[in-house]
């Protein structure tokens, strides 16, 4: 046996009744309205450009301090000292206060340059610019010896080159100050040790 479903016909109903049935359906379309879809505006809008900063651009925030092993006692003459040194150090025209925060017969070794005597450090200090227009350091700790004006420095110098090349190098010092007559703290040793096969091929 075959059931069979009924479905409602409107073709029996009177023509005032299917009237009356299309009027509600448009009163119900009319009160919700299907949704638009919405307006896609490809008007050409102008590009904003942020700007960008680069490693080897100083910037107002770039600061010389560095880290301190907790507990450690320095002086704050030398803290601030080796803030100073480095801020010269990136200046290009100041050779002679570079020279002048190192005592008259201190000994500098900058890689594998060695000059004794205020004379001979402003010598590898002008060669220092010879291919280098620019230069920033960034102390990142200090390690002081107990009892001891003598400290292991460890940090990075952003270099810029003449070439246009520019070249991130970390770096490691030794340094030993003094109080000198004036006193004002000075180096009277201090050795550098990098990576001068970096700078090497950057300028290529």
């Amino acid at each position: 046996m075959t059931l069979r479903t009924c479905q409602p016909s409107t073709s029996g109903q009177p023509p005032a009744s299917r009237a009356q049935s299309s009027r509600r359906v448009s009163s119900v379309q009319a009160a919700y309205p299907a949704p638009r879809a919405p307006e896609l505006n490809f008007a050409a809008q102008p590009l904003t450009i942020l700007p960008t900063t680069s490693s080897r651009t100083p910037s107002m925030s770039h600061s010389y301090k560095a880290e301190y092993p907790a507990g450690a006692s320095v002086d704050p003459g030398i803290v601030q000292f080796l803030q100073d040194f480095y801020a010269v150090s990136d200046v290009p025209g100041e050779h002679d206060r570079y020279v002048d925060m190192l005592t008259e017969d201190a000994t500098f070794i900058m890689a594998s340059k060695r000059a004794r005597g205020r004379d001979e450090i402003l010598a590898v200090r002008k060669g220092m610019w010879t291919v280098v227009s620019s230069r920033r350091h960034t102390v990142f700790k200090v390690f002081p010896f107990a009892g001891a004006d003598e400290f292991m420095i460890y940090g990075s110098v952003a270099l810029g080159l003449k070439n246009g090349a520019g070249v991130d190098v970390d770096w490691a010092a030794r340094a030993e100050l003094e109080k000198s007559a004036d006193g004002r703290w000075r180096m009277k040793y201090y050795q550098v040790y990098l990576d001068t096969g970096a700078i090497a091929a950057a300028n290529k």
